[in-house]
């Protein structure tokens, strides 16, 4: 083996690991996962229509005093192969193609249902993006060196991390964006046309069609490139992509018929548009953006970078070198600007169009920009006349951010571990918040022979079960809302006399623990 490629295996399998370690660094210590990820648990072991059955029909055991156990079979592995069930509840339920949730069946299907299992899908997926990304990079670079170090700088990125440590379908979605844009180029690029390319530009549309309804987009964008790139004398090429992707869609349909719903159910959960909202969101758009280098709210460091980000490319646009006017001056570079500007463009405006929730903006839903932001933060690096330097510098302040977000993680874990065990600890449970992404959440850690009463906090109070409540170790989580009863409330009708004591809260901070105190000279 020769030096050249001894350093490429050391890059890659540098990437490679970094990137598995992180993200067990990232989750090790994570006691449930979070509100996303408790609604994935639900979908991917095929009890999303049962679950919603119960909690819209008030079907035992909401509002009963029932054994925690009777909740907790709800996100556990007791169906096997369940991947029609799973297709079908999703599109009655949920916004969201099955394939991603497939992948997490099977993977339980040999871990159990645990985060642990959850996690080596994603962690898969990673190590797929590593490979792929260099092979995209090395294309757009003509480097295999600089292709290597653009898949190690998205393996070590806090937008990679954050977005594969939320179990959800955001990585394999940026991955099927990914293989189509360079099969897609290749398509137009080669002297031929190969089997292989439109094999792997057949798969990624398929794959992405059913990880998310926004994909349907990203094919838009692509089919304008190959309109727009072809030419005259490559027209039959884009017919043959095109021809492609139209196989693709039906294929889609024909592994998830009720596809469709999944547009429909969209529409559901779109807010009305806010003039008020625009500049928040706005807000929420930049720092979006900005989590491929750090996540949270910038600080002093971010803003630095930024402004020397802005400097080095002013400086280059004004005093371009060699390899920056070569670059510029390269077809496939501008295509990956087009790919990685369009598809920002369509998240984020999609967004300020209010499109999508409030909090629908961020790290995951910019993963699938990100493989093509490393490129192009690589590009502009190779591009400075002292490159190493450079490249040291991003590289250090990337892993740095990594850290910071890891630790950050870390303390939320923490201070949910030990409302976790309040939980676990409880003998009896009520709970006022039904929501899939809150109840699993509540009831990961606690006894399966715990006795719980779960029901709206208006059913509650209406509820002749409230005058059965034992006395024992008793936990009440409650989950402020409005137009809904308070922690006070349903204290004074469930237990007269009694007080609250606040125990903690979960990974959803949100989530109110309270433990209930009695009077011992006042018995019930």
């Amino acid at each position: 083996m020769t030096t050249h490629r001894m350093q490429i295996s050391f890059v890659l399998t540098a990437a490679c690991v970094l990137h598995v370690v992180i993200l067990i660094m990232g989750v090790s210590q994570k006691p449930t996962p979070s509100h996303d990820g408790v609604i994935s648990f639900i979908a991917a072991t095929g009890h999303q229509h049962e679950y919603h059955a119960i909690v819209s029909g008030q079907l035992e055991p909401y509002g009963t005093w029932a054994n925690a156990s009777d909740w907790q079979q709800f996100w556990q592995m007791n169906r096997q192969g369940a991947f029609v069930t799973i297709g079908r509840d999703l599109a009655r339920h949920d916004l969201h193609p099955p394939l991603y949730f497939w992948l997490m069946h099977v993977a339980m299907l040999i871990g159990g249902a645990t985060i642990s299992a959850a996690l080596a899908v994603n962690v898969i997926i990673g190590l797929i993006t590593i490979f792929v990304l260099y092979g995209f990079a090395t294309r757009i670079l003509r480097s295999s060196t600089w292709g290597a170090l653009a898949a190690l700088l998205w393996a070590i990125s806090p937008g990679a991390l954050t977005a594969s440590t939320q179990m959800r379908q955001y990585p394999l979605y940026a991955l099927c964006a990914l293989v189509m844009c360079w099969s897609l180029m290749r398509l137009l690029a080669g002297r031929r046309v190969r089997r292989i390319t439109l094999m792997w530009l057949f798969i990624a549309v398929l794959g992405g069609l059913l990880t998310h309804y926004h994909f349907i987009v990203v094919l838009a964008i692509g089919l304008v490139y190959v309109l727009c790139a072809s030419g005259r004398h490559k027209r039959s090429r884009s017919l043959t992509a095109t021809a492609i992707c139209v196989f693709a869609v039906l294929g889609a349909w024909l592994l998830h018929p009720t596809f469709y719903l999944s547009f429909t159910g969209q529409g559901t959960a779109v807010p009305d548009f806010s003039q008020e909202e625009l500049l928040a969101r706005l807000q929420r758009v930049a720092e979006g953006t900005g989590h491929l280098f750090f996540y949270g709210k910038p600080g002093w460091m971010e803003w630095f970078m930024l402004a020397a980000a802005v400097v080095l490319v002013g400086r280059l646009l004004i005093r371009p070198t060699r390899r920056f006017a070569g670059l510029v001056r390269d077809a496939r570079f501008w295509s990956m600007v087009y790919f990685a500007l369009a598809l920002w463009g369509f998240t984020s405006l999609a967004y300020l169009a209010m499109q999508s929730p409030a909090h629908a903006i961020g790290h995951r839903y910019y993963a699938l920009v990100w493989p093509l932001g490393a490129c192009m933060v690589i590009a502009i690096v190779r591009s400075w006349p002292r490159r190493e330097i450079l490249l040291g510098l991003v590289l250090i302040v990337m892993g740095y951010n990594t850290i910071n977000v890891v630790n950050g993680l870390h303390r939320s874990y923490r201070k949910a571990a030990t409302g976790c065990e309040v939980v676990a600890a409880a003998e009896y449970i009520v709970i006022d918040d039904m929501r899939r992404g809150m109840l699993p959440q509540m009831l990961w850690t606690a006894s399966p022979q715990a006795k719980v009463l779960a029901a709206t906090g208006k059913r509650l109070l209406a509820t002749p079960q409230v005058q059965q409540a034992p006395i024992g170790r008793t936990l009440l989580m409650h989950v402020p809302m409005e137009n809904m009863p308070t922690a006070a409330q349903l204290r004074d009708a469930i237990w007269p006399g009694a007080k609250l004591e606040p125990a903690g809260q979960l990974l959803s901070s949100s989530i109110q623990l309270y433990h209930v105190v009695h009077d011992a000279a006042e018995p019930r």
